[in-house]
């Protein structure tokens, strides 16, 4: 798990590596609240769009934004 603060547990993004989208891995993303979380290091077997359609529901649902990291994503930090 690798965490990138702003201060003392205020969470911007969070990255769960080798997980599999399931209630424990989303309990995890709801215990810990950051701004923003991305699952990191699936499989090739994952539907990568069935499985961020899923994430996108559950993330309006819950408030906290969640999808599946890809090779290539970029991810804008504001640095001050």
């Amino acid at each position: 798990m690798n965490l990138i603060f702003n201060d003392f547990w205020n969470i911007f993004i969070l990255l769960l590596s080798h997980v599999m989208v399931n209630i424990q891995t989303l309990e995890t993303v709801k215990r810990l609240c950051p701004k923003r979380a991305l699952l990191i290091g699936m499989t090739h077997e994952f539907d990568h769009y069935k499985d961020n359609d899923f994430l996108t529901e559950w993330s309006q649902r819950e408030g906290i934004p969640v999808q599946l990291a890809r090779d290539g994503l970029r991810i804008p930090i504001e640095l001050s």
